[in-house]
């Protein structure tokens, strides 16, 4: 991996939540609730058609409507 590939990694400009989710008892609720508690500094978007405006985050129904959309990224499970 490059210096520049592993700085995107490690240090990200901006966090799509992918499969964000409005139930609190699951992952991606979590996740959402997690990263902005946590002061993550960049934008945090939910990528999910179901989402309805909450934690201030208005839903995307896909990460290609990202502002922030790009070809290249990393998926972790």
């Amino acid at each position: 991996m490059s210096q520049q590939g592993l700085e995107a990694l490690l240090r990200p400009k901006s966090i799509a939540v992918i499969g964000a989710s409005m139930k609190p008892h699951r992952a991606g609720y979590l996740m959402m609730r997690n990263l902005l508690a946590g002061g993550f500094n960049g934008p945090v978007l939910p990528v999910t058609p179901a989402w309805k405006s909450r934690f201030r985050r208005h839903g995307l129904a896909g990460y290609r409507q990202s502002p922030f959309y790009s070809r290249s990224g990393y998926f972790m499970h």
